[in-house]
């Protein structure tokens, strides 16, 4: 298994991680629960790199860094915008070809919708 940091993640990307998702990987070491309704899981940064390069996201979905999963078959990305910001996308792992839904305007903001209690196809 390849370990991976900030830096390495980073390096890979070519871009930098958001400051927001940054905070929650330095103080959380991946994260599995229930916010209301919606269960999901966030993956720890030792592992983001070959979990991404397991399921061949960058392949894929360019720009795309995947975070996590809802635990139904869809992948929780961060994706890196031309404009230079990024959103929170939902998009099912065995067909990363179909349209992404937009989760989130950031990662503060995901966890927001998450906690006011929207559902992941709202």
């Amino acid at each position: 298994m390849q370990f991976s940091s900030k830096e390495s993640i980073e390096a890979k990307m070519g871009f930098a991680l958001p400051a927001d998702y940054v905070f929650f990987l330095s103080n959380y070491a991946g994260h599995e629960s229930f916010l209301k309704e919606n269960y999901f899981v966030l993956w720890d940064e030792a592992e983001l790199l070959s979990l991404n390069e397991g399921y061949e996201v960058q392949h894929y979905l360019a720009n795309t860094l995947a975070i996590g999963s809802n635990g139904g078959g869809e992948m929780i990305a961060l994706q890196h915008c031309e404009d230079h910001r990024f959103q929170i996308i939902l998009i099912p792992f065995g067909s990363m070809r179909e349209k992404e839904i937009v989760i989130g305007d950031s990662f503060t903001d995901f966890l927001k919708r998450m906690n006011d209690g929207r559902k992941w196809f709202d």
